[in-house]
Protein backbone atom coordinates (compact mmCIF):
# COMPACT_ATOMS: atom_id res chain seq x y z
CA UNK A 1 0.00 0.00 0.00
CA UNK A 2 2.52 2.53 -1.19
CA UNK A 3 0.04 5.09 -2.45
CA UNK A 4 -3.67 5.83 -2.15
CA UNK A 5 -6.46 4.67 -4.45
CA UNK A 6 -7.14 8.35 -5.13
CA UNK A 7 -3.56 8.75 -6.39
CA UNK A 8 -3.87 5.58 -8.49
CA UNK A 9 -7.11 6.85 -10.04
CA UNK A 10 -5.46 10.20 -10.86
CA UNK A 11 -2.64 8.37 -12.65
CA UNK A 12 -5.18 6.32 -14.63
CA UNK A 13 -7.20 9.42 -15.59
CA UNK A 14 -4.21 11.46 -16.70
CA UNK A 15 -2.33 8.65 -18.49
CA UNK A 16 -5.30 7.44 -20.49
CA UNK A 17 -5.68 10.82 -22.18
CA UNK A 18 -2.68 9.89 -24.33
CA UNK A 19 -2.43 7.51 -27.27
CA UNK A 20 -1.23 3.99 -26.55
CA UNK A 21 1.30 1.96 -28.46
CA UNK A 22 1.73 -1.79 -28.64
CA UNK A 23 4.44 -2.90 -26.23
CA UNK A 24 7.31 -4.80 -27.81
CA UNK A 25 9.27 -7.84 -26.71
CA UNK A 26 12.83 -6.70 -26.07
CA UNK A 27 13.93 -3.10 -26.45
CA UNK A 28 11.32 -0.39 -27.06
CA UNK A 29 13.08 0.78 -30.22
CA UNK A 30 13.91 -2.44 -32.04
CA UNK A 31 12.02 -5.17 -30.19
CA UNK A 32 9.46 -7.43 -31.81
CA UNK A 33 5.71 -7.12 -31.68
CA UNK A 34 4.55 -10.64 -30.86
CA UNK A 35 1.16 -10.82 -29.17
CA UNK A 36 1.62 -14.54 -28.49
CA UNK A 37 4.42 -13.60 -26.08
CA UNK A 38 3.32 -10.14 -24.91
CA UNK A 39 -0.11 -8.60 -25.43
CA UNK A 40 -0.18 -5.23 -23.68
CA UNK A 41 -0.49 -1.56 -24.61
CA UNK A 42 1.72 1.09 -23.09
CA UNK A 43 2.05 4.83 -22.67
CA UNK A 44 5.55 6.16 -21.93
CA UNK A 45 5.73 8.27 -18.75
CA UNK A 46 8.56 10.44 -17.42
CA UNK A 47 10.87 8.57 -15.06
CA UNK A 48 12.24 11.74 -13.44
CA UNK A 49 8.97 13.28 -12.16
CA UNK A 50 5.62 12.18 -10.76
CA UNK A 51 4.92 8.53 -10.12
CA UNK A 52 8.04 7.42 -12.04
CA UNK A 53 10.28 9.41 -9.69
CA UNK A 54 8.32 8.26 -6.63
CA UNK A 55 8.74 4.61 -7.69
CA UNK A 56 12.46 5.13 -8.35
CA UNK A 57 12.82 6.49 -4.82
CA UNK A 58 11.07 3.42 -3.39
CA UNK A 59 13.37 1.18 -5.41
CA UNK A 60 16.47 3.02 -4.21
CA UNK A 61 15.40 2.42 -0.61
CA UNK A 62 14.61 -1.27 -1.30
CA UNK A 63 18.00 -1.61 -3.00
CA UNK A 64 19.75 -0.02 -0.01
CA UNK A 65 18.06 -2.48 2.33
CA UNK A 66 18.17 -5.67 0.28
CA UNK A 67 20.61 -5.85 -2.63
CA UNK A 68 23.02 -2.90 -2.69
CA UNK A 69 23.31 -3.07 -6.50
CA UNK A 70 25.28 -0.32 -8.20
CA UNK A 71 22.38 1.67 -9.70
CA UNK A 72 22.66 5.09 -11.28
CA UNK A 73 19.19 6.13 -12.51
CA UNK A 74 15.75 5.12 -13.76
CA UNK A 75 15.84 4.97 -17.53
CA UNK A 76 12.26 4.22 -18.56
CA UNK A 77 8.75 4.34 -17.13
CA UNK A 78 5.64 2.91 -18.80
CA UNK A 79 1.93 2.92 -18.02
CA UNK A 80 0.67 -0.55 -18.98
CA UNK A 81 -2.83 -1.58 -20.06
CA UNK A 82 -3.72 -5.27 -20.19
CA UNK A 83 -7.12 -5.70 -21.90
CA UNK A 84 -9.02 -9.00 -22.11
CA UNK A 85 -6.49 -11.83 -22.70
CA UNK A 86 -3.60 -9.37 -22.19
CA UNK A 87 -0.56 -11.23 -20.86
CA UNK A 88 3.22 -11.46 -20.85
CA UNK A 89 4.89 -14.88 -20.81
CA UNK A 90 7.70 -15.54 -18.34
CA UNK A 91 10.71 -13.35 -19.10
CA UNK A 92 13.48 -11.32 -17.51
CA UNK A 93 13.96 -7.56 -17.86
CA UNK A 94 17.77 -7.62 -17.99
CA UNK A 95 19.12 -7.57 -21.56
CA UNK A 96 22.54 -8.88 -22.49
CA UNK A 97 23.44 -6.32 -25.14
CA UNK A 98 27.18 -5.66 -25.41
CA UNK A 99 26.47 -2.34 -27.17
CA UNK A 100 24.89 -0.98 -23.98
CA UNK A 101 26.98 0.53 -21.19
CA UNK A 102 24.48 -0.30 -18.46
CA UNK A 103 21.76 -2.84 -17.72
CA UNK A 104 18.46 -3.04 -15.91
CA UNK A 105 19.02 -4.10 -12.33
CA UNK A 106 15.72 -3.46 -10.54
CA UNK A 107 12.15 -3.72 -11.78
CA UNK A 108 9.60 -1.57 -9.94
CA UNK A 109 5.90 -2.27 -10.50
CA UNK A 110 2.95 -0.25 -9.19
CA UNK A 111 -0.51 -1.82 -9.27
CA UNK A 112 -3.11 0.85 -10.06
CA UNK A 113 -6.31 -1.19 -9.92
CA UNK A 114 -7.61 -4.55 -8.82
CA UNK A 115 -11.10 -4.58 -10.35
CA UNK A 116 -10.24 -7.25 -12.93
CA UNK A 117 -9.84 -11.03 -12.97
CA UNK A 118 -6.75 -12.95 -13.99
CA UNK A 119 -3.79 -10.81 -14.95
CA UNK A 120 -1.76 -11.87 -11.93
CA UNK A 121 1.94 -11.07 -11.84
CA UNK A 122 4.08 -14.05 -10.92
CA UNK A 123 7.73 -14.42 -10.04
CA UNK A 124 9.05 -17.81 -11.08
CA UNK A 125 11.63 -19.85 -9.20
CA UNK A 126 12.21 -23.13 -11.01
CA UNK A 127 8.73 -24.51 -11.68
CA UNK A 128 7.17 -22.64 -8.76
CA UNK A 129 5.21 -19.44 -9.33
CA UNK A 130 5.15 -16.92 -6.50
CA UNK A 131 2.34 -14.36 -6.44
CA UNK A 132 3.25 -11.21 -4.46
CA UNK A 133 0.54 -8.90 -3.06
CA UNK A 134 -1.17 -7.09 -5.94
CA UNK A 135 -3.87 -4.83 -4.57
CA UNK A 136 -4.32 -1.33 -5.98
CA UNK A 137 -1.70 1.03 -4.53
CA UNK A 138 0.89 -1.70 -3.95
CA UNK A 139 4.42 -1.32 -5.30
CA UNK A 140 6.85 -4.21 -5.56
CA UNK A 141 10.56 -4.15 -6.34
CA UNK A 142 12.57 -7.14 -7.52
CA UNK A 143 15.86 -7.80 -9.35
CA UNK A 144 15.31 -7.48 -13.10
CA UNK A 145 16.99 -10.84 -13.75
CA UNK A 146 14.22 -12.69 -11.88
CA UNK A 147 11.95 -14.67 -14.22
CA UNK A 148 8.43 -13.22 -14.09
CA UNK A 149 5.28 -12.76 -16.16
CA UNK A 150 1.62 -11.74 -16.21
CA UNK A 151 -1.14 -14.32 -16.61
CA UNK A 152 -3.95 -13.56 -19.10
CA UNK A 153 -6.66 -11.12 -18.01
CA UNK A 154 -10.01 -12.91 -18.13
CA UNK A 155 -12.29 -10.02 -17.12
CA UNK A 156 -11.82 -6.25 -16.95
CA UNK A 157 -8.67 -4.24 -17.60
CA UNK A 158 -5.42 -4.44 -15.61
CA UNK A 159 -3.52 -1.15 -15.20
CA UNK A 160 -0.03 -0.76 -13.79
CA UNK A 161 3.12 1.32 -14.07
CA UNK A 162 6.61 -0.12 -14.42
CA UNK A 163 10.00 1.53 -14.18
CA UNK A 164 13.53 0.20 -14.12
CA UNK A 165 16.66 1.22 -12.27
CA UNK A 166 19.82 0.69 -14.24
CA UNK A 167 23.53 0.81 -13.62
CA UNK A 168 26.83 -0.52 -14.91
CA UNK A 169 26.96 -4.18 -15.89
CA UNK A 170 27.05 -6.69 -13.03
CA UNK A 171 30.57 -7.80 -12.13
Amino acid sequence: NSFSLESANRVISSAEQFDTEIARVGSSEVGLIDKDIRDVKKIPLPSHTGLGAQMAGMALEANRQAWKFDVTHANQCDYLIYDFDGHYHAHTDTFMDPKQTDCRKLTVLAFLNDDFEGGRLFLQVGYEKIYPPQSAGTVIVFPSFVLHGVEPVIKGIRRSVVTWLVGPWFK
